[in-house]
């Protein structure tokens, strides 16, 4: 079953496509920024291309989403940073739902605080192409230890419509905080009563639709993936058509749909559906320990997010390697070397009125750090930006698969294009519907 010559992408398919793109494409009419400020490029005598006025700073606001302040992993870097500078941080707690309209509110009304923002990277960019945030590169010692992709997805402006009038000249105006990955993992169990080897790893959409042939001989769940909500439809699509090679936006910034790459991931998922491979595929794997339950049944392969290799009980002597096979997702054949993955990106923004930005950068180099990055990986189960975590001898010892978690950090990709949101909730109805 090649899918990269087969015609399976029949009229369905096609029309599925089509739609998509169509409706897609009247959304680049309303995502071009008015990019204002009044003193944009100016600078002063620490470089800052903002001449809010400076002081020395004895506490420092940083926003925090979902208000998880309380969560160790925060609270580590927060004292790591107090414990160097001597500045108390101070957690501005924002819901998650109300995050974007709370900081625009603050950014429109030029207030000092909060001095970082922590946000999803789509934020970030609506509210930075309006130069609400402070370039910080002069000032960050960490970049060169950074994956690619996380250095690429916070130099701006961004070629993006929005970023068409961007006031300020080109740099670093984000710091990552972690990132998130993706891929397949496979119940070890099931795989050797189908008389596959326990530690068998598809790497093609072909070696996977054979094995999931052989599986079905034993159990009705050959194949589980996430897709009851937007957000986990929206990590399925992205990450496979990054492996397949594809992209969701042409070099003009114009929805592109049709193009190899897209069309074979898709045409993976709409597959494993309509051959009922995943009769129950379309189901939330996000809440709780769901990759033991899975693998403690007779599901036999898993597409879901990395988070889930953590989703272990420390004290039950269970480890994910005993019981799971992973990999990196696979990729349809003749793609060549395609990205890992997309990220999910998650940064810190300096606000471009904030009054102690020299605190504020010496807080994202902490938490650019190694030590602190390593925190982000065995505290809270978060992909570090940086690949030389997985050196380390504890992560070696505590974390399973670092080879190909380190090899995920290295070679991620990341899809930016205009009015994320819009989009991505037209690919996830369009999917949907096409399941149903």
């Amino acid at each position: 079953m090649d899918l990269i010559g087969m015609s399976m992408v029949d009229s369905h398919r096609r029309n599925l496509l089509r739609g998509t793109a169509l409706i897609s494409s009247g959304l680049i009419a309303g995502c071009m920024g008015s990019g204002q400020s009044d003193d944009g490029g100016a600078s002063n005598s620490a470089g800052w291309v903002h001449d809010a006025p400076q002081e020395e700073a004895d506490e420092l606001v940083i926003s925090n989403l979902n208000q998880i302040s309380g969560d160790p992993e925060i609270q580590g870097h927060y004292e790591a940073f107090e414990e160097e500078t001597g500045i108390t941080p101070e957690a501005y707690e924002i819901a998650e739902a109300d995050t974007l309209a709370r900081v625009r509110t603050v950014l429109q009304s030029q207030e000092a605080t909060p001095d970082v923002f922590d946000l999803i990277d789509s934020w970030a960019y609506s509210l930075g192409s309006q130069g609400y945030f402070e370039k910080v590169d002069q000032h960050i010692t960490t970049t060169d230890a950074w994956s690619d992709m996380a250095v690429e997805a916070c130099t701006w402006p961004l070629d993006l419509p929005s970023f068409s009038e961007f006031p300020y000249e080109e740099g670093l105006y984000a710091t990552p905080h972690y990132t998130k990955g993706w891929g397949l993992y496979a119940n070890k169990d099931v795989l050797e009563e189908a008389g596959l080897a326990r530690d068998f790893r598809p790497e093609t959409f072909q070696e996977l639709f054979d094995a999931l042939d052989q599986v079905q001989e034993v159990t009705e769940n050959a194949i589980v993936f996430p897709f009851s909500v937007g957000s986990e439809g929206r990590e399925t699509v992205h990450n496979l058509v990054q492996r397949a090679g594809g992209h969701l936006y042409d070099d003009d910034n114009n929805p592109d749909f049709m193009n190899d790459g897209f069309v074979n991931a898709i045409d993976l998922l709409l597959t494993l559906v309509e051959e009922g491979y995943a009769p129950q595929g379309v189901t939330s794997l996000s809440e709780g320990n769901v990759a033991p339950q899975v693998f403690e049944g007779d599901a036999a392969f898993m597409l879901a997010g990395l988070t889930h290799m953590f989703a272990y009980e420390p004290d039950s002597g269970d480890q994910p390697e005993d019981l799971v096979t992973f990999n990196l997702a696979p990729t349809p054949e003749g793609a060549g070397d395609t990205p890992s993955g997309d990220a999910f990106l998650v940064t810190h923004n300096v606000s471009a009125f904030s009054k102690h930005k020299k605190a504020a950068t010496q807080f994202q180099n902490i938490v650019t750090s190694r030590e602190r990055q390593k925190a982000e990986l065995l505290i809270a189960g978060n992909l570090p930006i940086r690949s030389d975590v997985f050196e380390m001898d504890e992560v070696q010892e505590e974390v399973p698969y670092p080879d190909v978690l380190a090899e995920f950090i290295d070679k991620q990709g990341k899809f930016i294009y205009p009015n994320q949101a819009e989009t991505q909730q037209i690919l996830y109805s369009a999917m949907t519907e096409a399941f149903a």
